[in-house]
């Protein structure tokens, strides 16, 4: 388990997660990166095509559209004087379907990939659980075991699929930037910096917020598997003392704070997209007022091009948001996992299957002294017992008395 008390970082979390891939997953995320650079080209390509579409519409009046594209290196790719505006919008359509199908792919792929990954890793927690040895047992809370297990290698899968959006988005959103920075540097960097800038400044004062949430979030995860356990755990007492609804009103009480902090770290999440919006829209049209003077042939397409790309541009940035926001408001949880999988095996002991105890007489226990570990009390002291052969005794004591010890 992991102590709330520890600050843990993002770096932390990817790189005790790629210690626990296995040599299969790590060939598969290989193949996604692969994937991730080939979706990255393709949003240059559509990018880069749609700004000789719009000249050529600007100019639609003339029955042979001639193109002097010196604009963008990428423009010369898709035009040259004998081609016409259908095959520009053919061009077009092609290369944005392209773009939309590996966009599908990708998070198809990274869904399935963080699914599969966060099976094999919630399994391997609960065989590492199981494998502990019984001191371990003894001193863990098992509301922690099972809450960690079941709930929290949930949080552990949507983290590895947010982390693999997070990477995807951020190549998107530099290949989307680099091309627009080719049809004008002024507008791209002055429209990216102000996105960054405000992302930067928000995650600067959202994030001991958000790292709080993290903690608590963990907690209450845990608290509510110990509610769940004792209420259904003592159930007959319940029944019998008619005591259902003081059980109902402590599960209501910490279900309620969970989905709280559920709440406020969703909306942490999504709002900022919102005021991007505004403050794109609020760019174009200044920077229309302040190029108008130009020839709105030249123009046209150009602001043209910049809405296009600030629309595929602010969704991978929101993205990249989202996804940090979402893993670290979930990183404690992550974090309780991956800690089981570094605990230690219990070493099994070889047994020889041939070797046969011989009972003769008796089976004496003389001064027998046992506890788990040193730090622990003792289950068995100065523990004498005697039971001949034929006979059949029965051990009666209060839980924890060293019935099962002795057998």
């Amino acid at each position: 388990m992991v102590d709330n008390a520890e600050k843990i970082s993002l770096v932390e979390i990817i790189i005790k997660l790629f210690q626990n891939l296995s040599s299969r997953r790590k060939r598969q995320l290989i193949l996604l990166s692969v994937l991730i650079i080939v979706s990255s080209i393709s949003e240059i390509l559509t990018l880069s095509s749609i700004q000789p579409l719009l000249f050529a519409l600007a100019q639609s009046d003339k029955s042979n559209i001639l193109i002097k594209s010196n604009e963008t290196f990428f423009s010369k790719l898709f035009i040259n004087n004998e081609q016409s505006l259908i095959s520009l919008l053919f061009i077009f359509i092609i290369l944005l379907i392209i773009s939309a199908s590996l966009r599908l792919l990708n998070i198809y792929l990274n869904n399935y990939f963080a699914a599969s990954l966060g099976n094999e890793l919630g399994s391997a927690a609960y065989s590492n659980s199981l494998s502990q040895p019984y001191e371990y047992h003894l001193k863990t809370n098992t509301s922690n075991i099972i809450s960690t297990i079941v709930t929290k290698t949930s949080s552990l899968t949507d983290t590895i699929r947010f982390l693999m959006t997070f990477v995807s988005s951020l190549f998107i959103f530099f290949s989307i930037f680099f091309s627009l920075l080719k049809i004008n540097f002024s507008i791209t960097l002055f429209v990216s910096f102000s996105f960054i800038v405000f992302y930067g400044i928000l995650i600067f004062f959202i994030n001991q917020r958000i790292d709080n949430i993290s903690k608590i979030k963990s907690d209450l995860v845990r608290q509510q598997t110990q509610a769940l356990q004792e209420g259904l755990g003592f159930i007959r007492d319940i029944i019998l003392d008619k005591c259902q609804h003081t059980f109902e009103k402590e599960f209501k009480w910490k279900d309620r704070k969970l989905r709280l902090i559920d709440a406020k770290s969703n909306f942490l999440e999504a709002s900022p997209k919102y005021f991007l919006e505004v403050i794109g829209i609020t760019i174009l049209i200044l920077s229309a007022l302040f190029y108008s003077r130009n020839d709105s042939i030249e123009i046209i397409p150009i602001l043209g091009t910049f809405a296009f790309g600030i629309q595929r541009l602010l969704p991978p940035l929101q993205q990249i948001y989202g996804s940090y926001v979402f893993i670290e408001t979930h990183k404690y949880s992550t974090f309780s996992v991956l800690s089981i999988l570094e605990k230690e095996r219990k070493k099994e002991r070889k047994i020889n299957k041939n070797y046969k105890e011989v009972f003769k007489n008796e089976i004496c226990f003389k001064s027998v002294y046992f506890q788990y570990s040193p730090e622990s009390q003792y289950i068995l002291k100065d523990f004498d017992l005697k039971i001949n052969k034929g006979e059949k005794i029965g051990l009666i004591g209060k839980s924890g008395a060293g019935k099962s010890t002795i057998l």
